[in-house]
């Protein structure tokens, strides 16, 4: 890559991300020179083994900012453990964003109708049933996941190739690769260390509310 020789010892920030030469067929990755905004190179696919080949040619490399892209991430980690990695700013605004609006819908309906305030639900009804509504949505999320991995499995019995699979379902390899090594449904309920605490915090948002 002669194109390259004059950003050499001048790359200790760069972001990489992925395009689509046709969407859901063929992509690439581009490579970001992060202090004067301008493409370093791009090359004609997304594969951790290319991705990971061009760092390596590049050690002067100290941060790369990213997608949360696994292969990305093992691209960088394999190429050098001191490269610094954190996500770039669209993904990671784009990710509250999503976050913030399914607490919102969660919370809020659809509707809004005029009711009685005899009818109101008390702060504890209004609680349980935001708890309920994001645990069903979880639910229906992981049924969606595990529909698409018994599809994966199926194909791959009936002698689909990777390549076949990943244009019939439109998803990508690493989705494939992923869901082939899954043998039974995932369970992905969530626990946290402040569980425990919940009926408390709970009992204090009620009383507050009361008082209000």
């Amino acid at each position: 890559m002669k194109r390259m020789n004059r950003y050499r010892h001048c790359l200790p920030f760069v972001g990489i991300d992925d395009f689509a030469f046709k969407k859901r067929e063929s992509y690439g990755t581009i490579f970001i020179d992060l202090q004067t905004k301008t493409p370093l190179d791009l090359i004609p696919t997304r594969t951790q083994p290319e991705v990971t080949k061009w760092l390596k040619k590049h050690p002067e490399i100290k941060l790369i900012s990213r997608d949360g892209s696994k292969t990305y991430a093992k691209a960088a980690s394999n190429a050098s453990p001191h490269m610094l990695q954190v996500g770039d700013r669209w993904h990671i605004l784009h990710q509250l964003f999503d976050a913030v609006k399914k607490e919102i819908f969660a919370i809020v309906p659809e509707r809004w109708t005029t009711i009685l305030s005899d009818s109101l639900p008390t702060p504890k009804e209004t609680l349980n049933h935001s708890f309920r509504k994001n645990e069903r949505i979880r639910e229906e999320n992981e049924q969606k996941r595990w529909t698409r991995i018994q599809k994966v499995h199926s194909l791959k019995e009936q002698g689909y190739k990777i390549t076949a699979i990943v244009n019939h379902l439109n998803i990508s390899r690493g989705t494939v690769y992923a869901d082939l090594k899954v043998k039974q449904k995932p369970n992905h309920k969530r626990s946290s260390p402040f569980d425990h605490f919940r009926p408390f915090i709970q009992s204090l948002i009620q009383k507050n509310q009361t008082v209000e």
